[in-house]
C-alpha cells in the first residue's frame, strides 16, 4: 500500500528522497510504502499517531454521494471523434486490433452451472477455430448466483480445471438495472439491428462479424462446437 500526502517533514521519503512540489511553501509531497512508515507517522488503535506529531486522529471520511456530474460532451464517444489522440493511438488502438477481423462470440459464464463443461467445447473452438473467431467470456453472478468468485478465483478456476487460452473478461451485471453496456446494445433492436433478447441462464452466446453485425443468439443449450455456430464463422 502507498499513500501520498502533505507534510511539512521532510524525513518521508519517495526511494530515499522527498518530493518538493510548491517552492514557496514549506510542504512537500511524499510517497512512502505504509509498511516503512516513520515513526512520527505509525498510530495506535484510535488513529492517533504515537509520537504526538499530529493532534487528532489519522480518519478518512466516508460519506453518500450527494450530487453526481456527467462528464462534459468532449468526453463522451472519447475513442471514436479523438483515435489519433495519444492515448487512443497506443492504449487503445492496440487492444482493438485483437479483435480485427474476426468474428467474435461473447458468452455469459459460470464456474457452478451445470453448463460448466461448455468451456471444454470453447477452448476446443478456439484451438480449432482461433483465427476466424474470438472468443470472450463474461463471468456473471446473476443467474443462480453460480459465479460467486472473485476474478482471482475465476480465472484460477478456468486455467487450472479446462486450461483456457482465450480471454476473460471482466466480472459484470446482465439483468437489473445496471447492466453492462455491451449487453444493452447486444438486446436492443435499434442499435444492433434485430435481436431483444437477453440471456435467460448462464452460457448464452451472441455471434458477431467481422464487419460488427450481430448476426446469431444462441441459448445456453447450444454447444459452442454446434455446426449452427461454425456454419457462421
Amino acid at each position: 500500500m502507498v499513500i501520498y500526502f502533505a507534510s511539512p517533514f521532510t524525513d518521508a521519503k519517495k526511494n530515499g528522497s522527498a518530493v518538493n512540489i510548491d517552492k514557496s511553501s514549506n510542504l512537500e509531497l511524499n510517497v512512502i510504502d505504509v509498511s516503512e512508515l516513520p515513526v512520527e507517522f505509525k498510530t495506535d488503535k484510535n488513529c492517533r499517531v504515537i509520537s504526538g506529531a499530529w493532534n487528532d486522529p489519522i480518519v478518512t471520511e466516508i460519506t453518500a454521494l450527494e450530487k453526481f456530474y456527467i462528464a462534459e460532451n468532449y468526453h463522451q464517444n472519447y475513442y471514436e471523434l479523438n483515435k489519433n489522440q495519444g492515448y487512443c493511438r497506443y492504449v487503445i488502438q492496440p487492444k482493438l486490433e485483437k479483435f480485427k477481423n474476426k468474428n467474435l462470440l461473447i458468452v455469459n459464464v459460470a464456474s457452478r452451472c451445470g453448463y460448466t463443461s461448455q468451456y471444454n467445447d470453447l477452448q476446443r473452438l478456439h484451438d480449432q477455430h482461433g483465427k476466424d473467431v474470438q472468443i470472450l467470456a463474461i463471468p456473471c453472478n446473476d443467474f443462480g448466483r453460480q459465479e460467486p468468485g472473485t476474478m482471482e478465483q475465476i480465472v484460477e478456476f478456468c486455467e487450472v480445471n479446462y486450461g483456457i487460452k482465450f480471454p476473460i473478461l471482466q466480472k459484470s451485471k446482465i439483468k437489473g438495472n445496471t447492466p453492462h453496456p455491451l449487453y444493452k446494445w447486444l438486446s436492443d433492436p435499434v442499435k444492433n439491428g434485430w435481436n431483444s433478447e437477453l440471456p435467460t441462464w448462464n452460457f448464452c452466446k451472441y455471434l458477431i462479424n467481422k464487419k460488427g453485425e450481430l448476426i446469431g443468439f444462441y441459448p445456453s443449450n447450444v454447444n459452442p462446437t454446434s455446426k449452427e455456430i461454425i456454419s457462421k464463422l
